[in-house]
């Protein structure tokens, strides 16, 4: 039976797919995570400490949410739900860490112009 947040079960795939994709799923999760705090951290060193806030709260919903209760650790445990809102909750939070990057980088401009 599925979680209020999720799908149904699904048999889980066959074989050494299951773990394939949990690996991934774990490696796409800590990319963005490691991306948050090299941004966190050069926002902090930039003085630009609500981009560096911004990023570190983002950082630390991947590492709570993304990782703890992942597709990776729902696909080990032999279950297998929609991972659509998994997906939709790692773009935004990529894009989200993006458009830091980005804001962080026209106020280093405009530091420097000034």
């Amino acid at each position: 039976m599925g979680t209020a947040d999720s799908a149904p079960d699904v048999p889980a795939p066959p074989g050494a797919q299951r773990e394939r994709t949990a690996l991934a799923w774990q490696r796409t999760v800590l990319g963005v995570a490691l991306g948050g705090i090299v941004l966190t951290t050069t926002a902090l060193k930039a003085q630009t400490p609500l981009v560096g806030g911004a990023a570190a709260m983002l950082t630390v919903f991947v590492a709570l949410r993304l990782v703890h209760r992942g597709p990776a650790h729902e696909l080990r445990s032999g279950r297998l739900t929609a991972t659509w809102p998994v997906l939709v909750r790692v773009v935004v939070v990529v894009v989200a860490l993006g458009a830091l990057g980005a804001t962080m980088a026209v106020l280093g401009a405009l530091r420097s112009t000034g």
